[in-house]
């Protein structure tokens, strides 16, 4: 089995991404756009414009990993949570409520 591990944040980006990027490209976006390191244990979440596709990209101690999936029906419904000014935020941002941001980063990537 693979997991994830235990990041420290999950962050859910919330531009629509271009899903052909791979590791250079979105390590691109979360540097350039987002002015973050993506080698900091963070889990970065993109989805595509339609949102039926998800890709998540974290660092796991000696390399990225990169976790994708296609729905073939429906969509992925972002978490509905206060509206931030960047590009990063939603209930997947760092909270007070951190046990609400995990619970909701788990339903959007199809985890119960």
């Amino acid at each position: 089995m693979i997991g994830v591990g235990s990041p420290s944040r999950i962050f859910l980006y919330r531009g629509t991404t271009d899903m052909r990027k791979g590791y250079d490209g979105l390590s691109g976006i979360i540097r350039g756009e987002l002015s973050n390191d993506p080698m900091n244990g963070t889990l970065f979440v993109f989805l595509n414009r339609p949102r039926n596709m998800v890709k998540a990209l974290y660092w796991d101690r000696d390399g990225f990993a990169l976790w994708s999936k296609r729905l073939e029906r429906g969509r992925f419904a972002p978490p509905q949570g206060e509206r931030r000014r960047d590009r990063m935020g939603g209930a997947f941002a760092p909270s007070r409520r951190g046990e609400c941001a995990h619970r909701a980063a788990k339903s959007a990537m199809g985890e119960s």
